[in-house]
């Protein structure tokens, strides 16, 4: 087989039928809540009112993490979660995003200055997006399943 069958070869795999090289990571079993509904299309008013309703009842604790027992982690989602709190941005943190740190979303730019503003200066690209990802999680799976993490 010469290369150019190769790439040939290749370029014909449908990538969505390749398995994930990446497997049981932490978050994989709390991925999604389930709200009872599978889509937010044809639903009328009152369905996303039941929606909404949900979300809210999700518990997301009241910002002190004293079950962490790492310092500075505890240190900067503490303050991520005030800042989400005091933004009152849980509706966007909860949403499914490809990439909190490359998000062009204004409310990412509020969140951190909040964060800033209540003293934490110190997040790389990173740790900003990893903060981020757990407060995601928060958001969308309650504390108590928070607390199982640590």
């Amino acid at each position: 087989m010469n290369s150019s069958q190769q790439i040939s070869d290749i370029n014909s795999i449908e990538v969505e039928s390749l398995p994930s090289p990446v497997k049981n990571m932490p978050f994989d079993e709390f991925l999604e809540i389930d709200s009872g509904f599978s889509s937010s299309e044809n639903l009328d008013s009152n369905d996303e009112t039941k929606i909404e309703t949900c979300k809210a009842k999700i518990d997301k604790g009241n910002g002190v993490m004293d079950y962490i027992k790492n310092k500075i982690l505890r240190e900067m989602l503490e303050n991520a979660w005030q800042a989400i709190n005091l933004t009152e941005t849980w509706d966007f943190v909860e949403q499914p995003t490809y990439s909190f740190t490359l998000s062009n979303d204004k409310r990412i730019w509020i969140i951190t200055e909040k964060m800033e503003e209540l003293g934490y200066y110190g997040h790389s690209g990173n740790s900003f997006g990893c903060t981020m990802r757990h407060m995601h999680f928060l958001a969308t799976n309650g504390v108590e399943k928070f607390k199982t993490l640590w």
